[in-house]
């Protein structure tokens, strides 16, 4: 136990070697040799098994190909940007390696021998979306997956005495229901509907720029492959953020995407902060993440990754989810 206590004192976050760490301590601890057990049921139900539940529950969510597994489960733990929020576990180690450089840096030479198609799902770093008229991307973040209302008022003062938000939002089900509303309705869960969007505009929130070529081609897809017609402006972040305050905080280039549907060209020019953005705007380049493709359907199916809403007065601290 002392060994425990010290390896979160001297790791207070997961990265690498406090993986390796938590690994060695495991095995060091079961009640059985673990290679012992290895080999006895090396070639039964019950090694398979086991050797299925670890990989889902616990290598998953430390790779980052799936951010909902069991071992993460209203835990409050971030998935992405940096090593995460776990005392000794890292998350999310695929999109923090495939992470885009710091401005004028040159990629790392690791990134030469990725396979494209990884780097395509797992790359791209972060992006935070400013605003945007789609409803499918609205149905999907803030307000639209938000049930604040559904806590008891106890749990919203225990929240906020501790300097939470205070609000709760189900971006399971907005997701991995988003298209399943037959589904939906024999769960207790309730953030599919529509009418809970208020006119006003949405929060800012940031998504792994897989999310948000997911998300877009949703929005594509929709009303029959006609898609709908709508803007959306977000901010590529750069890799050294890995804070909700730091990424609330940053002032860069925007991206102001807007789509007409049934299959029109997009229209997408950058933007530069300040007063004089109308002069500085400059098309987007073919590589932009809100022109690229969506991810491989595979992917698609296994990883369906939480927005981070950056509200006011939540600090760095995770949102209450479902």
């Amino acid at each position: 136990m002392a060994l425990f206590v010290a390896v979160i004192v001297l790791r207070p976050l997961g990265d690498y070697l406090s993986f390796v760490v938590s690994m060695a301590l495991l095995c060091g601890w079961a009640p059985q040799r673990p290679l012992a057990w290895m080999r006895e049921h090396a070639h039964d139900m019950a090694g398979a098994v086991t050797l299925v539940a670890f990989v889902y529950g616990f290598v998953h969510p430390v790779l980052g190909v799936q951010m909902m597994a069991s071992s993460t489960m209203y835990g409050n733990v971030k998935n992405y940007g940096g090593y995460g929020n776990h005392l000794i576990v890292p998350t999310g180690l695929l999109q923090h390696a495939l992470a885009p450089p710091a401005e004028g840096a040159p990629p790392p030479a690791a990134h030469a021998y990725v396979p494209s198609w990884l780097h395509s799902d797992f790359g791209g770093g972060l992006v935070r979306v400013e605003e945007t008229t789609s409803v499918v991307l609205r149905q999907l973040a803030v307000k639209g997956a938000e049930m604040t209302d559904k806590l008891p008022r106890r749990s919203i003062e225990l929240l906020t005495a501790i300097n939470a938000s205070g609000r709760y939002f189900e971006f399971y089900a907005a997701r991995n229901y988003f298209d399943r509303a037959y589904d939906h309705d024999k769960t207790a869960l309730h953030a599919l509907s529509k009418s809970r969007m208020t006119g006003t505009a949405d929060e800012k929130y940031v998504v792994p720029a897989y999310e948000l070529r997911r998300a877009l081609n949703l929005a594509r897809t929709t009303n029959g492959g006609d898609g709908e017609a709508f803007k959306i402006v977000y901010t590529p972040l750069p890799s050294t953020l890995t804070t909700p305050t730091q990424w609330k905080a940053y002032v860069g280039t925007r991206v102001v995407l807007s789509e007409e549907g049934h299959g029109a060209a997009a229209t997408c020019y950058l933007e530069e902060p300040g007063m004089l953005s109308l002069l500085t705007r400059k098309a987007c380049d073919p590589s932009e993440i809100g022109l690229q493709p969506p991810p491989s359907r595979m992917m698609r199916k296994l990883l369906h990754p939480y927005p981070t809403p950056l509200l006011e007065g939540a600090g760095d601290g995770q949102h209450c989810t479902t």
